[in-house]
């Protein structure tokens, strides 16, 4: 008697990554349509969090013009949002801020985008004011109890609290 398995759940193309790298517009428009853009990869990452850490605003924008989930977390709950903060990609982050992404959506540790950026500021500001001026909440506490204004306070080789205060 064989045993029978559900199906397996769709998958983004793996011809999309190597699309992204290249800025392959022939292959992304064949394996990502408004049907397809909110497949996940194995990471559980959609093309929307690939191209925020791969490609460039112009990429995104196409993307965007998909309809994607733009708050859709990977397996550790970081949606595009958060990969833009940590990469301190402040035109990307601009653009999904404008397409309506969620400032403070919290991560599998409820880290905020906020958090993301403040931890990875390397004293660069313009991240967390562009966060902070859509709205983003500095005392919002990851389930350790740390918000990103008090991780700004802790950070010493870097001057990030100056960031947080009006």
């Amino acid at each position: 008697m064989s045993k029978s398995y559900p199906p397996a759940s769709p998958r983004l193309s793996p011809e999309v990554l190597p699309a992204i790298h290249r800025q392959g517009y022939p292959a992304l428009k064949q394996h990502v349509t408004a049907a397809t853009v909110n497949l996940p990869d194995s990471s559980g990452r959609t093309v929307l969090s690939l191209v925020v850490n791969y490609g460039d605003a112009t990429m995104l924008q196409w993307v965007l013009s998909k309809g994607p989930a733009l708050d859709q977390p990977d397996r550790n709950g970081w949606t595009a949002l958060h990969f833009a903060a940590q990469a301190h990609a402040v035109e990307m982050a601009a653009l999904l801020l404008a397409a309506g992404a969620t400032v403070d959506a919290p991560d599998a540790y409820g880290n905020t985008p906020l958090w993301r950026a403040a931890f990875e500021s390397r004293g660069r500001g313009a991240m967390l004011q562009l966060l902070l001026a859509h709205g983003a909440n500095p005392d919002q506490a990851n389930d350790s109890g740390v918000s990103p204004g008090k991780l700004a306070e802790t950070i010493a080789n870097f001057n990030v609290k100056q960031f947080f205060t009006a």
